[in-house]
């Protein structure tokens, strides 16, 4: 913390004994110190907040601040800066300028307010990419503090750092399963050819039928959004079964959680909401011509 009182010592000597005062000096006072806090891990894709924090001194006389942070710009993207705590209210100016893995920022109050109490002055806001392992945020040792009553200028005089590693967040899984039926009889595996397109038109996969089940490969996700699918079953060539023709929309809804992301999946039949797993009803052709 900085310093808040300075002290002179004076001695006298006798015979016998020596006499000491202490007493205070005008050696000017720091309005306190500035530390960083935050998470010690954080995952791939995870936004979250840094700190800085004001440590008051006695003389509780902060009127604003000039520092810059660095960070390695390959593991973290900056996304904003803003104001915390007493520094957040409308008389707090806020500048800042970001360059590659560098900010500067100032924050000074405009008014007469000065900031007397610890705690969060400034929060930076980051997002971890995709590059794993440790890393540093770092606030320079020539960080000023001004003080409330003086243009004075106070230095922290030592480097703030905060680690903190970057993990790997696990994906969502989404598995599109569906079945096959024939009314007339039990189903023969590979019997039938199912596609499953994505919103563009362009097969991602095929399978065929194992008994009435079909399952496609899983897909993984480490983005958020709607992903939109169409599953149809193949024309075939054969005049004693006529095949369903429904169309299902499948919408796979991945969201953002702490440690990953997580899906969840929806259905349309023939654009009308459906509930449960797909299903394709083949049944007998009676018709004398090929339908299919």
């Amino acid at each position: 913390a900085g310093a808040s009182n300075y002290f002179t010592t004076s001695s006298a000597y006798f015979d016998d004994f020596k006499l000491s005062y202490k007493g205070f000096s005008s050696a000017p006072a720091s309005p306190g110190t500035l530390h960083l806090s935050g998470s010690e891990s954080v995952y791939e894709g995870e936004e979250f907040s840094v700190a800085i924090n004001y440590f008051a001194s006695e003389t509780k006389d902060l009127k604003g601040i000039n520092t810059s942070v660095t960070f390695d710009a390959t593991k973290l993207q900056l996304i904003a800066v803003e104001k915390a705590g007493d520094f957040d209210n409308a008389t707090a100016d806020l500048n800042y300028e970001l360059s590659s893995g560098k900010v500067n920022i100032t924050v000074s109050e405009t008014s007469d307010k000065v900031i007397s109490e610890s705690g969060d002055i400034i929060n930076l806001r980051f997002k971890a990419l995709e590059n794993l392992g440790e890393t540093n945020i770092s606030m320079s040792k020539d960080t000023v503090l001004y003080k409330g009553d003086t243009s004075e200028e106070y230095a922290i005089g030592m480097e703030r750092q905060l680690k903190l590693s970057i993990l790997e967040a696990y994906a969502a899984i989404a598995e599109i399963k569906a079945k096959v039926t024939y009314d007339r009889g039990p189903v023969q595996d590979n019997e039938y050819t199912f596609i499953l397109k994505n919103d563009k038109g362009e097969v991602i996969d095929t399978k065929g039928n194992i008994g009435e089940d079909i399952t496609f490969d899983s897909m993984s996700f480490k983005d958020e959004g709607v992903y939109t699918y169409t599953l149809t079953q193949q024309p075939r060539s054969n005049n004693k079964i006529k095949i369903d023709r429904s169309i299902y929309t499948i919408n796979v809804t991945v969201t953002r959680v702490k440690e990953g992301y997580e899906s969840e999946t929806s259905y349309l039949k023939d654009g009308k909401e459906y509930t449960g797993m797909p299903i394709f009803e083949n049944t007998k052709d009676n018709r004398n011509k090929n339908v299919n």
